[in-house]
């Protein structure tokens, strides 16, 4: 989320925030002039914004319960991920392991390589954030954006990648996937909407 939110900062968007607890992320957003807040309440949420939330924010919480009493849009983090990549040639990387990693490296090696990629990553990728700190996101010059792509909800269908990098596929996330068998059924859906897609030759089911 605070990727999300840093990056639509970068983009000319009027955003605020808030979480629960403090962290290096909020600090990060802040030294980025956004305001966020510690805590959720109704009165952090402004009038007429668009309210973008995670799959982990509970129907019962004060901010979103307030923003759906007074007709606010409300959506899914990952509407946001895909209108704001759809701008850009996309590499998304889904797997049960190895995501983080893998979208990190292939960050690292675009920028290596020119590019000077964006980026989307759940992890800190150091050397891309300011004075040469960490950052989970990124938004370059360059016309490619490396995503790690979320399949524990499903959410990675909304993207539309045209390089899908698949690291593996384990059961995982029993809340959202019945089996093994529907979760690698979404996971062909996710490649069959790229234009190539990077499988481990060690899994021949895929």
């Amino acid at each position: 989320m605070s990727g999300l939110a840093w990056a639509a900062h970068r983009l000319g968007a009027s955003v605020t925030g808030s979480d629960r607890s403090d962290s290096s992320y909020m600090e990060r957003l802040r030294d980025a002039g956004i305001e966020v807040t510690v805590g959720h309440d109704p009165a952090n949420v402004p009038d007429g914004a668009e309210i973008v939330v995670s799959t982990a924010i509970a129907g019962d919480n004060p901010e979103l319960a307030a923003a759906g009493e007074r007709g606010l849009r409300i959506r899914h983090r990952s509407e946001l991920l895909a209108e704001i990549s759809s701008s850009r040639r996309q590499i998304a990387v889904a797997g049960t392991h190895g995501k983080t990693t893998t979208t990190g490296m292939l960050t690292y090696a675009l920028r290596e390589l020119g590019h000077d990629p964006s980026f989307f990553i759940g992890g800190e990728l150091p050397g891309f954030g300011p004075v040469g700190g960490a950052a989970n996101s990124g938004w370059g010059e360059g016309e490619w954006v490396v995503i790690e792509a979320d399949e524990s909800d499903g959410s990675f269908l909304t993207l539309d990648p045209e390089v899908a990098v698949i690291t593996n596929i384990e059961m995982d996330h029993h809340g959202r996937w019945e089996n093994l068998a529907q979760l690698r059924g979404a996971f062909r859906d996710f490649a069959g909407k790229a234009r190539a897609v990077v499988l481990p030759v060690a899994d021949h089911e895929l």
